[in-house]
C-alpha cells in the first residue's frame, strides 16, 4: 500500500500589502481656559465736590498738575494696588489740605471729596 501523498505545495502569489487603517480623528476639544493675569494697578477718578477747587496728592506727591475745578472729576491711571494716603488741598504746599483719606485701592475706585 502506498501512503497517500499530499499534493504539493505551490507556489503561491503574494499577498498584497495591507493598507493601515486610516488614522483615527481624536476628537477637538475646547481650548484650555487661560487665566488672566492679576491686575497690579488701577484707575482712580477723583470727583470734586467742594466748592473749590482742590489738589490731588496720593502719598505725598502731587498727582497731575492742575487743580480739579469744583464740581468736576479727573482721573489717574496706573495706580498700584495697596493702601494709599490720599490728601486733597487748596494749594501746591500741601499746607490748606481739609480732606485726607486712607484708601484701598484694589479695583478701579472713585474717590469723592469730601
Amino acid at each position: 500500500v502506498v501512503p497517500p501523498t499530499e499534493a504539493p505545495l505551490l507556489p503561491t502569489e503574494p499577498l498584497p500589502p495591507t493598507e493601515p487603517p486610516p488614522p483615527t480623528e481624536a476628537p477637538t476639544l475646547p481650548p484650555m481656559p487661560t487665566s488672566t493675569p492679576e491686575r497690579t494697578a488701577f484707575r482712580v477718578t477723583i470727583r470734586n465736590n467742594e466748592g473749590y477747587a482742590i489738589l490731588a496728592f496720593r502719598n505725598g506727591s502731587l498727582m497731575g498738575t492742575d487743580p480739579i475745578p469744583p464740581g468736576k472729576y479727573i482721573w489717574y491711571n496706573n495706580i498700584p494696588a495697596g493702601t494709599h494716603t490720599f490728601s486733597f488741598c487748596r494749594d501746591y504746599y500741601q499746607s490748606d489740605c481739609p480732606v485726607t483719606k486712607q484708601v484701598l485701592v484694589n479695583d478701579d475706585i472713585t474717590i469723592s471729596v469730601p
